[in-house]
């Protein structure tokens, strides 16, 4: 009962101590339960092999979103595949999913009361507004810097492999003549030295045709 009860008050029950107040919305919900949208409501491709690692590294981070009217997932599909992989193949419990008296696995979820009818544009909006966020190229490429510093272990689970450090530290200061590899509003590879026309909401790409240095007009 105390681990169904809540995400929250099961975590603070192993700790010794009970919320006063736990969150509903927060529930451990069994995995052979759980939904996973089919791919005409979420078209995202998932690696479930990088998610695997991720899982095995440090356990199971975030929450699934779960709709409660239909059992779908709407955030989290790749995870939850993952983690029906894994008990298919006899994988071992990623840390942070509980077991259930009869050997189901309980998968930390974040329920939410959406209609059915608002399920695909929700699951889309989870993705796509983490996709456009982008990166602090700089930013990156100093934490980048520093997993590379303590050997090739530490950037395992972040599917940021060798190679992204040298592609992010061309990006912050490219070979002088040629256009940045990347272009900085989103992760899509950008031909070198070929200007780009960009959507009104980011303007136009201008490459300068004598530093090679790319802004935004």
């Amino acid at each position: 009962m105390a681990i169904t009860a809540g995400f929250v008050g099961y975590s603070c029950i192993q700790n010794g101590a009970l919320p006063v107040d736990p969150d509903p919305r927060f529930c451990y919900r069994a995995l052979s339960r759980l939904k996973t949208l089919p791919k005409h409501m979420n078209p995202k491709d998932h690696d479930e092999g990088l998610i695997a690692s991720s899982m095995g590294r440090w356990g199971f981070l975030d929450p699934a979103v779960l709709n409660e009217r239909t059992e779908h997932v709407l955030g989290g599909n790749g995870r939850v595949e993952t983690l029906l992989t894994l008990r298919h193949l006899g994988g071992e419990r990623p840390t942070g999913i509980a077991l259930a008296p009869d050997g189901d696995w309980l998968v930390p979820c974040y329920v939410v009361d959406l209609p059915e009818s608002e399920e695909a544009a929700a699951a889309l909006a989870l993705n796509r507004t983490q996709e456009l966020g982008g990166w602090d190229r700089a930013a990156l490429a100093e934490v980048l810097t520093e997993l590379s510093a303590q050997g090739g272990a530490a950037r395992d689970g972040t599917g940021w492999a060798a190679g992204d450090l040298d592609a992010r530290l061309r990006e912050i200061a490219p070979t002088p003549g040629t256009a940045p590899a990347w272009n900085p509003d989103d992760e899509r590879p950008m031909p070198p030295d070929e200007p780009r026309e960009r959507d009104e909401r980011h303007g136009r790409w201008v490459v300068c045709p004598r530093c090679g240095e790319g802004f935004t007009s």
